[in-house]
């Protein structure tokens, strides 16, 4: 185990709404471990039947949940005179429409797969892309309108891998997940700075992201990855239910 003082976990699993956690916590029923070595132990994390996600609306107060009781939304952007609303089909495409109030105005931009959108100085930005077969792409779309009425849209800004979730780490900062690591944006230039890259997580589907204290949590398949800050690069550790620390290979099933 690695940095015992930072260890970070959520309420024991199968709670239906468990309570906020904060650095320096450490929920009964769960514990930290390195992350996964060998590609057969990432294999079999790719097998595993649950899947965790991170929730929570500050830096220092997250819930970690089970995948299968939190709700897509979808992606949609409320303006006062309208939505933006995204549709993502996967391998089948998608788009992004937008429904004005008033009648009149609207459009479809077809041909991408929309994940995940922040507002920024009034603009909207969206990133998309597809991870499928061979194929692992993505990139950000700005949308705005200045002090007119049209839509200008620009990009796309090339991420490089698919974007599955995002968060505000400050006012323009946009902290990305993708399916390979982290990407920190910088809205303002829309400049991407990779913060942590693992080729392994293709295989372990990370969808959400939150902050809690200088950390980051990340929720995927069978634990949740939290990166710690070590100088200017970040080390990799797994949060796992503690009754299933390991998953034996090959049949994949937990051991204590």
């Amino acid at each position: 185990m690695l940095w015992a003082s930072w260890i970070v976990m959520a309420a024991a699993a199968g709670t239906a709404a468990p309570p906020p956690i904060a650095e320096g916590e450490v929920p009964k029923g769960w514990v930290v471990v390195d992350p996964p070595r060998e590609a057969a132990d990432w294999s079999c994390i790719n097998q595993s039947p649950e899947h965790w996600k991170v929730q929570g609306d500050s830096a220092d107060r997250v819930s970690i949940v089970a995948a299968a009781a939190t709700a897509d939304p979808g992606l949609r952007v409320e303006l006062p005179d309208g939505v933006l609303v995204g549709e993502n089909r996967g391998e089948w495409g998608g788009s992004i429409e937008w429904q004005p109030k008033r009648p009149g105005g609207g459009f479809a931009y077809d041909g991408l797969n929309p994940a995940v959108a922040t507002v920024f100085n009034g603009d909207v930005f969206i990133a998309e892309g597809l991870m499928h077969m061979d194929q692992n792409r993505g990139s950000v779309l700005r949308f705005g309108r200045g002090d007119g009425p049209r839509w200008r849209i620009t990009g796309p800004h090339e991420l490089g891998a698919a974007p599955t979730a995002g968060v505000r780490a400050n006012n323009s900062d946009w902290m990305l997940v993708t399916s390979v690591g982290v990407i920190r944006m910088e809205l303002p230039r829309l400049w991407p700075h990779t913060l942590y890259r693992n080729r392994q997580w293709e295989q372990i589907y990370p969808d959400s992201i939150r902050p809690l204290g200088r950390s980051w949590l990340i929720g995927a398949r069978h634990g949740v990855i939290r990166l710690v800050p070590l100088g200017e690069r970040y080390i990799e550790q797994w949060l796992v239910p503690a009754s299933c620390r390991q998953l034996k290979v090959p049949d994949c099933k937990c051991a204590a």
